[in-house]
């Protein structure tokens, strides 16, 4: 009996001796690391102020730890057209354009506050700050500011106060778009296209290729001046500029549904205005509807 005690003792002892220190193993996080840990991962906005984000004005924002810390980086793209030549061109109050892939920025997390600090240069930082107001599942409601610092003083503080829903991307397709697409648009309504199948090439760096049928029905590439695209989670955002003077940017936003091996599906809700009447009668009509596209790789 005394052997086997002291046996069932030692054992006890053991077991004891590992609860104890799993436990000092997984110490207890702080509020701040738990936020830490929260955020972590790819988020896009879904809606501000309570309104839906159209794709048009959707973001991409990755929270990472590195060695240096938690950083954030950003993908946007917004765009205002230009005026065409001969036109008034003396509209200050539009919003410079954006075209960014993965923007770094730091991001220091205290008291329960995200505070995102981006570098405009080596004097303006524009600091976006975050509250977590609701989290559920994969989608957080954030309360959300700005200020501004000119060589470490604040000017501009609690500016373009909202709300933001934000929901948690677990998919990336920067590498699976890779290679020559053939497809068309499968919805009745679409910005720039012609409902004809035509083929896209998305290369590694950024650029594309696009391809258009003759009369023929031969495969020719489309020389443009430039045709760029990024990926960022299940984002793609396009712009390019087709041949000829005074030609336009165009820029297009797309929300990648899924990429197999042989297939990919695009979707946008898309937000446009149409205008009826002239003069002081003309009506702006605000126009909503959801475009897809559909794809086939080609085989080489």
């Amino acid at each position: 009996m005394n052997r086997n005690f002291k046996w069932v003792f030692a054992v006890a002892l053991i077991c004891s001796a590992f609860v104890f220190n799993a436990c000092n193993d997984e110490k207890e996080l702080t509020p701040d690391e738990q936020l830490t840990q929260k955020i972590l991962g790819k988020w896009i906005p879904i809606q501000n102020s309570g309104v839906e984000v159209y794709t048009d004005q959707k973001t991409v924002t990755t929270f990472e730890k590195t060695a240096s810390g938690i950083k954030a980086y950003t993908s946007v793209s917004t765009f205002t057209i230009p005026a065409m030549p001969g036109t008034d061109q003396s509209n200050t109050q539009a919003k410079p354009d954006e075209w960014k892939n993965r923007q770094e920025a730091d991001v220091t997390i205290e008291d329960g506050k995200i505070l995102v600090t981006r570098a405009v240069n080596d004097s303006i930082n524009l600091i976006s700050q975050y509250y977590i107001l609701e989290s559920k599942g994969s989608t957080m409601k954030l309360y959300a500011s700005a200020k501004m610092t000119v060589r470490g003083y604040e000017i501009m503080d609690g500016a373009m106060e909202h709300s933001e829903v934000w929901a948690k991307i677990d998919v990336d397709y920067s590498k699976d778009i890779v290679g020559l697409w053939e497809g068309r648009v499968t919805s009745e309504e679409s910005k720039f296209d012609d409902g004809e199948p035509h083929r896209w090439e998305y290369l590694a760096d950024g650029t594309a290729k696009y391809y258009s049928l003759d009369n023929d029905s031969n495969w020719y590439e489309v020389e443009d001046v430039f045709n760029m695209y990024f990926v960022d989670g299940n984002l793609l955002c396009t712009r390019w500029k087709n041949v000829g003077e005074n030609e336009i940017e165009n820029r297009e936003w797309w929300e990648i549904e899924s990429i197999d091996a042989d297939s990919m599906s695009w979707t946008a809700k898309r937000l446009e205005y149409t205008s009826m009447g002239t003069g002081i009668s003309t009506l702006i009509i605000p126009k909503q509807y959801t475009a897809s596209f559909s794809m086939k790789r080609v085989k080489n």
